[in-house]
Order: C-alpha cells, then sequence, then structure tokens
C-alpha cells in the first residue's frame, strides 16, 4: 500500500494511510471506528483496501465516498477441511459480502471476480485494477548474471521460484508445489531446484526473479499473484493452477501452462516448459500494472466516483 500510496502523491494527490490495528477484538472494532468517524470528514474518499472486517469497518464509519478493493482471500472462501484457517476464512468472505452494497465504487484485482461479483447485482460501479508493480525494477536480465549478483554461482541447474510468506497456508499448497517438483526431477535430464521466495528482502526480489527459470504457482485461489507478474515482467514463464486470470496468457503463450492441482501433470508441464529455451516477450502482458499506470487509473474511478457519473 506505501508504493501505490507514493505514486498516488506523486500524481498531485493526497494520501494519508490509516491502519486499523488488530480488529480481531470486540474493543479495538470500536476504537477504529470511532476514530473513522472522527477523520473520514477530512477527505474526499476513503479506500478501504481489503474487504472482510476492515471493509466493514469502513463501509458502517465512514460516510464519504467509499472505494472497497477486493483481493483474494476476502472473496474467495477456501472451504472446510483446514481448520482454523477455514474458520478465518469463512468469516473473511461473509463479512466481505455483507458490506457489499454500501460502496460507491469496488475495484477487483481480476476479471474472474468481477465476474463473481455480478451474481450479487449490489448496484456500485466494478472495475478492474490488479496491484501495481514496478517495471522500473523487474527486468529481464541474463540468469547468470542475476545468479552471481546473488552470490549463488550455479547455472546448470534449472530454478523454479515459489512464493509463500507462510509454510502452513493451506491456501498456497507448498506441499504440492514440492512433491511436483520431486516428480519433475524423475522426468528431467537436468536438475530442477525449488527456491522458495520466504521473507526475500524485496529489494533482492528482481534478481531473485531473474536469476529463475520458471515460477510456480500451487494455490487453490489468488486475486492476481503478484509473483507472477514479477516473473512476467522478467519474461519469465509460469505454471500454474486455474487461478485468476492466468488462463487468458496461458491460451496465448505456450511456454505458460494452467493445469490442473495434480502433482504428475503439474510436473509434466514443468519440464516441458524448462525443456523450451526460446527466447519470450512476456513482459507485454505487465505494461498495463506499472505501478504509474496503476494509479493514474485510479485516480481515473476516484474522479468518476466524485462525479457521480459511474453506473454499474
Amino acid at each position: 500500500m506505501k508504493l501505490l500510496a507514493g505514486a498516488l502523491r506523486h500524481q498531485g494527490i493526497k494520501v494519508d494511510l490509516f491502519y486499523l490495528g488488530d480488529i480481531r477484538k470486540a474493543a479495538n472494532i470500536m476504537k477504529a471506528i470511532t476514530i473513522l468517524r472522527s477523520i473520514y470528514k477530512k477527505y474526499d474518499i476513503t479506500h478501504a483496501q481489503y474487504g472482510s472486517m476492515c471493509g466493514l469497518i469502513t463501509s458502517l464509519a465512514s460516510k464519504n465516498h467509499k472505494v472497497l478493493t477486493l483481493r483474494g482471500s476476502d472473496w474467495h472462501f477456501i472451504g472446510w477441511g483446514h481448520g482454523m484457517f477455514s474458520i478465518h476464512s469463512f468469516l473473511a468472505t461473509a463479512l466481505t459480502r455483507l458490506s457489499l452494497r454500501k460502496w460507491q465504487g469496488i475495484i477487483t484485482v481480476s476479471k474472474r471476480i468481477k465476474r463473481e461479483l455480478y451474481a450479487y447485482e449490489i448496484g456500485s460501479k466494478i472495475c478492474v485494477l490488479p496491484s501495481g508493480i514496478d517495471l522500473d525494477k523487474f527486468v529481464p536480465r541474463e540468469k547468470r548474471l542475476a545468479r552471481n549478483l546473488l552470490g549463488l554461482n550455479n547455472v546448470d541447474d534449472f530454478w523454479v521460484l515459489f512464493s509463500s510468506i507462510n509454510i502452513k497456508n493451506p491456501i498456497k499448497r507448498q506441499w504440492l508445489a514440492e512433491e511436483s517438483i520431486i516428480k519433475a526431477n524423475k522426468m528431467s535430464s537436468r536438475k530442477i531446484i525449488l527456491r522458495i521466495a520466504n521473507r526475500v528482502p524485496h529489494e533482492k526480489m528482481p534478481l531473485l526473479v531473474s536469476a529463475c527459470d520458471l515460477v510456480l504457482n500451487t494455490s487453490i485461489y489468488e486475486g492476481w499473484p503478484n509473483i507472477i507478474k514479477e516473473g512476467l515482467a522478467c519474461n519469465v514463464p509460469f505454471v500454474s493452477t486455474d487461478v485468476s486470470d492466468l488462463a487468458e496468457i496461458s491460451e496465448r503463450e505456450e511456454c505458460c501452462r494452467v493445469c490442473p492441482a495434480e502433482a504428475a501433470v503439474i510436473a509434466e508441464n514443468i519440464v516441458q516448459v524448462l525443456s523450451d529455451s526460446k527466447p519470450r516477450d512476456l513482459r507485454k502482458y505487465v505494461y498495463n500494472m506499472d505501478l504509474k499506470i496503476i494509479s493514474k487509473a485510479l485516480i481515473e474511478i476516484y474522479e468518476n466516483i466524485l462525479s457521480l457519473q459511474c453506473s454499474p
């Protein structure tokens, strides 16, 4: 959010960030509502960057123009069978739906979420606007150079990048990624190494992405996975389960695959993509996701809402 706020400020928009804090407790919820009610009049628009309790609190406390961004976990229910994760997911998505009709504008990070929202006939304008990435930092680099700069001189093995902050998060299914790599190694003549981006410093991510041959995503659902955006920006292909809008790219690019969540099938696709060394221009798929372009598009959404010229 800080990057987006900075980009908006660069465009001349006054932006203040307000963190609601720990809103799992009733006392903190009331405190957040009280604070928001005391400050919202200073602003033209209140923009909640997440649904769930964050969105519900914002919808109740702010009486000015309100915008909600749905990002994925606040919309898609993970399903039962994952203990506390399932309970949290059920509550998060239920709270999101409670506030759906209270917004003048709703932003979704993927076309898929927008299509699903239409079933609710909420009467708000729905726009698709993925989270922006910095295309000045995520640029194509020669893999050997990127690995050397990371202090990792291994240039003979294939590197597959997987992103997961919490290895226990059932949404990401890291176990499926690991199992797929084991099977892929049995099919490949070259060793395939799974590189897990877990709490990697942000300044090192562009190098790590460029150093890899493939981005792997095994999630149950995603809004629009940043790690795949960053990979495409560096001309790194992906193999993924069917999430977000990735199928639109895989239909156009042989080196980008969307496949069932089966380790053997994922492994086969990984090996096929890694065996194709032809140069690719995948960066074209994320040109419109550059942070500068996204901030300008967001300003247009704000202007439309303020002018009351937006219709569902």
